[in-house]
């Protein structure tokens, strides 16, 4: 419980580099990175919920 206000918001902060309005030039690398951050974050979410049942 005490990694869950950080991965949440380490996924929060992954949406809102996807969503946020950028040149065209900078939105490429902001979507990439922004969703690569949502799929780690998420893993580390299930992750801890799954070894928390045990």
């Amino acid at each position: 419980m005490d990694k869950f206000i950080p991965s949440l918001g380490g996924l929060i902060g992954g949406y809102a580099l996807i969503h946020t309005p950028v040149p065209a030039e900078i939105a490429l690398v902001l979507d990439v990175v922004g969703a690569i951050a949502m799929i780690a974050f998420s893993g580390i979410l299930m992750y801890q919920g799954i070894r928390s049942l045990r």
